[in-house]
């Protein structure tokens, strides 16, 4: 996985199983069949899993990093971006109409895949663009992302402690997730959105 520098570091937490995927996707009626991808930065699990209606992108944070409180802020911003032309992945929901699903040890969103190629999904966040043409790309998408968020008006978010993967053996956060059940577990988080990535290619979780 990515470190906060440059450097590739060993993950400390779980990464997101094909079980774990099984399980959490239940709730939302789909059938996971296997884990295509898994993100390699640091500051959440989180993977591309193949399902018998299509592939679907499963979030895991911690609970001390978002809540589903947390993501249902996140969520309505980008419904408001989306509604305003910004091409954002829908958040998928629950059988019961969740937006995410939380248990002791995690929060759990679940987004459509994003539509088209993805040249930047396995290096840092934070790396410069690849080309200038990347980077002018990369200044549109800001430019629009800009303009479609003005009155977004809400109150200022309140502060939260950053924790990377080092949590999870380090003490910072509560134990990796274990099986449970979804349904009984989940709470409601507000309305559908994602917030998008500047870089070219279809928007995805990042952290």
């Amino acid at each position: 996985m990515h470190g906060i520098g440059t450097e590739l570091v060993a993950a400390d937490w779980p990464p997101v199983t094909t079980t774990e995927a099984r399980e959490l996707l239940a709730a939302y009626g789909l059938v996971a069949r296997r884990v295509a991808w898994r993100s390699p930065q640091p500051l959440s699990a989180a993977a591309l899993v193949q399902t018998d209606d299509g592939t679907v992108f499963v979030k895991r944070s911690d609970p001390r990093v978002r809540t589903a409180a947390d993501l249902a802020e996140e969520h309505a911003f980008g419904d408001h971006l989306r509604a305003r032309g910004v091409p954002l992945p829908e958040v998928l929901t629950t059988t019961i109409g969740e937006r995410a699903v939380s248990t002791p040890t995690a929060t759990y969103e679940v987004h459509a895949a994003g539509v088209g190629e993805d040249r930047y999904r396995d290096v840092p966040s934070w790396g410069p663009p690849h080309s200038l043409a990347d980077a002018r790309a990369t200044g549109r998408a800001l430019a629009l992302l800009q303009q479609a968020a003005a009155g977004f008006d809400r109150p200022a978010r309140r502060r939260r402690r950053v924790r990377s993967a080092r949590c999870w053996t380090s003490g910072c956060a509560t134990a990796p997730p274990r099986s449970s059940s979804w349904r009984r577990s989940s709470s409601a988080a507000g309305s559908p959105g994602s917030t998008p990535s500047p870089r070219p290619g279809p928007a995805r979780g990042r952290g």
